[in-house]
């Protein structure tokens, strides 16, 4: 379990870096490749040029080739584009058909419904989702999020079904700051129970999601916010991710 936080570490600190900073990751990932100049892109979409752009940037996504077979794609926060399935069609893969695509993300919140995932489990995407132990982003969208009055869509349009409730997808690797041992310290393919219940949880009742709908969702959001926001603080924290798995892969044997 710990082998395949020690192949990926390099990710997580690439992560970091783009989190915070763009030029900090071009600059300081110094095992990185190719012109310094043509390390950052930014990918621009139809939707957020035209619709969200006064209150969203678009997502910046920073390049780095580690050699010549190896291509780095750090997505900082989560402005990703709506249309999210571009990246996956088949249709992109006819450039590189051999190509061996790894996605590793740090503490992601749900990304779609059963129908989208499904999809992505198809590609040729090995994805892992590391997430720290008491992050509260990886608990939303919700079962109260799908009830919310605008019907917020749960995968791109060309995936829309009346199933608006959000997935996870790929592996999860759970850490936990403390613990006695690396066993201890990490859940490979391990759900949080928290994450799991809501999951596998009944849609909401008519009792509660009629309220809801008539109001209720602000006062349901704002106590989930103020109870989120320490967590948030203290969990979700691209820094928090690096120090942990550092943390962890400093307790494995030396050979």
């Amino acid at each position: 379990m710990a082998q395949i936080l020690k192949k990926y570490q390099h990710l997580v600190r690439y992560a970091h870096w783009a989190y915070y900073d763009g030029p900090e990751f071009r600059s300081a990932a110094t095992d990185l490749q190719g012109d310094f100049r043509y390390r950052s892109l930014e990918i621009i979409t139809p939707f957020f040029k035209h619709t969200l752009r006064s209150l969203t940037p678009n997502t910046h996504v920073h390049l780095g080739i580690r050699n010549q077979h190896t291509i780095v794609l750090a997505f900082r926060g989560t402005d990703f584009p709506i249309n999210v399935g571009s990246l996956i069609r088949p249709k992109r893969w006819t450039q590189w058909p051999e190509a061996e695509i790894t996605c590793l993300t740090l503490g992601s919140p749900r990304v779609g419904n059963t129908n989208f995932c499904q999809h992505f489990g198809q590609s040729n995407i090995l994805t892992y989702r590391v997430e720290v132990m008491g992050d509260p982003i990886p608990t939303v969208p919700d079962r109260f999020t799908q009830a919310l009055p605008g019907k917020l869509p749960a995968s791109h349009l060309d995936w829309t079904t009346d199933d608006k409730r959000y997935h996870h997808v790929g592996i999860p690797i759970l850490l936990h700051e403390e613990g006695a041992s690396i066993l201890d310290s990490i859940g490979y393919g391990v759900e949080r129970p928290d994450i799991e219940a809501e999951e596998t949880a009944p849609p909401l009742p008519a009792i509660i999601r009629v309220p809801y709908e008539y109001g209720g969702f602000l006062a349901y959001w704002a106590l989930r916010s103020i109870r989120m926001a320490p967590d948030i603080w203290n969990y979700h924290d691209p820094a928090k991710y690096e120090s942990t798995v550092q943390s962890i892969l400093e307790q494995m044997p030396r050979k």
